[in-house]
């Protein structure tokens, strides 16, 4: 469905060129265009996984651009630009994809270059949290604010950061790491390499594994009684552990509540770091609702100073499931404005 959304003035182009936009995430990416007002005309999505192949990927990419493109009636002459949203870490200068923590086979992928060559136009590059925040700022819960902090709180966690009305990219472009704080020193192994991270906490490749590690060897554990997991360990998520704890499982109870405050722990280290105007949460909060930000509202204050929290809204992103969308058309309607 086409989402009309008003964006910030000053980066209106000719109403008659367009903009393409890539997400690419750990399980699949998202391809949509959108005219210069952010009017999303159509997008369409790819699978991947983690034992996808990036050469293999880009042949579906371009067939799938071809094909929205058919579908709104237009060619790659009427596109203006192009924007990629790519899981961390990045190397934003030259437009490649660095090996990342869920996504194995895709290390030192030139993703910029090759959309570059295929569609002939601007192609603009950033990671998918300064996307995230880029979208949230230009269109959802981040509009009128100067300071501004976006969490992408799925697979994995990483953080756009808006300062003063800018977006912080740091020197080597690897700025809002946040997900790779460590909050733990003897934490669990983060898919980094590094342990304790805010992520391994808190991520969700993360909790599905340390919710598969507590049923080891324990076919009887109550996890794996849980309406959807059916004993497979495999099932055990976010959405399941939530869902328990919703209707009572005690053991699902106590491992929300401890990551509600590992999630907490991390976002106060973030709140006394930045003293952010807002803090937007992505998928987790999305789906987990009053269930997540109750106690995590209770929790920051064990985290951060009461000039902090009492100063700063912790909000759910507002765009929902259109901020996949819009997250490689943010990031090439802010490269243009910048330019």
């Amino acid at each position: 469905m086409p989402c009309k959304l008003k964006v910030k003035k000053g980066i209106r182009m000719d109403d008659k060129k367009y903009i393409l936009g890539y997400d690419i995430g750990g399980t699949k990416i998202a391809i949509s265009i959108a005219d210069s007002l952010g009017k999303i005309l159509d997008s369409d999505r790819i699978k991947t996984g983690e034992d996808s192949i990036p050469e293999q990927v880009m042949e579906d990419v371009k067939k799938i651009t071809a094909k929205i493109l058919q579908k709104v009636g237009l060619s790659l002459e009427d596109v203006r630009a192009a924007g990629i949203a790519s899981p961390g870490p990045i190397d934003v200068p030259n437009g490649i994809m660095l090996p990342s923590p869920n996504m194995p086979n895709w290390k030192n992928v030139p993703i910029k270059k090759w959309l570059e060559e295929f569609l002939g136009v601007d192609v603009f590059f950033d990671n998918d949290a300064n996307a995230g925040v880029l979208v949230e700022w230009f269109f959802g819960a981040g509009r009128g604010k100067k300071d501004v902090l976006y969490l992408t709180m799925s697979t994995g966690i990483g953080g756009g950061i808006i300062s003063n009305g800018v977006l912080i990219q740091g020197h080597t472009g690897q700025a809002g790491e946040v997900g790779h704080n460590i909050i733990d020193i003897n934490g669990p192994e983060c898919g980094c390499g590094m342990k304790g991270c805010f992520e391994a906490f808190c991520g969700g490749n993360a909790v599905s594994k340390r919710l598969r590690k507590i049923v080891e060897n324990n076919p009887n554990h109550p996890f794996l009684a849980i309406e959807g997991v059916d004993g497979n360990p495999e099932n055990l998520s976010y959405p399941e552990i939530r869902k328990a704890a919703e209707n009572g499982l005690p053991e699902a109870i106590r491992f929300w509540d401890e990551t509600c405050m590992r999630l907490a722990q991390g976002i106060g280290i973030c709140m006394m770091t930045l003293n952010p105007e807002v803090i937007i949460l992505g998928t987790l909060a999305l789906y987990s609702g009053d269930t997540l930000m109750v106690p995590l509202k209770k929790y920051i204050k064990r985290f951060a100073w009461p000039e902090m929290y009492e100063n700063c809204e912790i909000t759910k992103s507002e765009l929902g499931k259109h901020i996949g969308e819009l997250a490689g058309i943010a990031v090439a309607l802010y490269g243009l404005r910048d330019r």
